[in-house]
């Protein structure tokens, strides 16, 4: 075989090996803060509660400007973690709220950059740029308080906080050429000192999911004995008359004493006994009649099976 006919075949391979390499290496975050495994308390979940979740307030920071999209998940995150019975933003609650979260959240980038510089000039000579990689280091902490809506005491303060590492590696064998040819490998350097936006993307998604995570834990570690305490205390008050149906007749407010779930004020309607005002359950199953503070009469709520007369 001539030259001719095996060099081109042999660039081909070499070319086909190093995308090989390049694509072998690329961007992972990591957790250097887990939570661990969740405590029994969140098996029992969700809590018998209404909150609504007000926007943390934010600590900005030179790198972190761009990360208050993420910073206000705090709601997504606890609705998610399935905490509460309901989490709302205030002015969406439609039920009357039983607790309010508020506090603060900050986030800030550790600074790596002669590290990630010398990593990419001259640090090809070494490999630097497949073994170490750009590496970013970010934190972000968050300190909440629960509030009980109606005597405005608070009855909770949590802290949470967690530390994220982005590493970017390259697999590719031109970052030589480039340290080489000295302002390529300079430039790429200097690019490497700061995260850019795709690497301020991903540590911020990783590290406030992580956050929102290890402030859940810590609420369902610290309310668990209060909703515990207070469900065996409903039982042995209530007995059968816990989550019973309404009974025309009995008080409204013995029978609301002894239910979990939500009664809502929806409108006042004009019944046989008079202007009654009308209650819904939360999910909209139950509708109560209540006239001088007296159960007057019920219905339930069809189902979407049932055929309509």
């Amino acid at each position: 075989m001539t030259r001719e006919h095996w060099t081109p075949k042999l660039c081909v391979a070499l070319l086909a090996g190093f995308a090989l390499l390049a694509s072998a290496c690329g961007m992972k975050v990591v957790n250097l803060t887990p939570a661990g495994p969740p405590p029994a308390e969140l098996a029992q979940l969700p809590f018998e509660d209404v909150v609504a979740v007000e926007p943390l307030q934010t600590v900005e920071t030179d790198d972190s400007d761009d990360a208050r999209r993420f910073q206000l998940g705090f709601e997504k995150g606890l609705r998610e973690a399935n905490l509460f019975r309901q989490v709302t933003a205030p002015q969406a609650a439609s039920f009357q709220v039983d607790f309010t979260l508020r506090g603060r959240v900050s986030g800030e980038f550790h600074r790596n950059g002669f590290l990630n510089f010398v990593t990419w000039f001259p640090g090809p000579f070494l490999l630097m740029h497949s073994w170490r990689g750009t590496r970013h280091f970010y934190d972000a902490r968050a300190d909440v308080e629960l509030i009980d809506s109606r005597t405005q005491a608070v009855v909770g303060n949590y802290h949470a906080e967690t530390r994220q590492r982005l590493t970017h590696q390259s697999g590719n064998p031109f970052h030589i050429l480039g340290v080489v040819i000295i302002f390529p490998g300079a430039m790429k350097g200097y690019r490497s000192i700061k995260p850019a936006l795709i690497h301020r993307a991903a540590l911020y998604e990783e590290a406030y999911e992580d956050l929102w995570n290890k402030l859940a834990i810590e609420i369902a570690r610290d309310r668990a004995p209060y909703y515990a305490a207070r469900a065996s205390e409903l039982r042995q008050r209530c007995g059968r008359r816990l989550n019973a149906p309404p009974v025309s007749g009995t008080a409204w407010s013995e029978f609301i004493a002894c239910q979990t779930t939500h009664f809502r004020p929806k409108s006042e309607e004009q019944t046989q006994d008079g202007r009654s005002t009308l209650y819904e359950s939360e999910d909209g199953s139950i509708r109560v009649f209540v006239m001088d503070e007296w159960i007057v009469r019920w219905e339930t709520a069809p189902s979407p099976g049932d055929e309509v007369e």
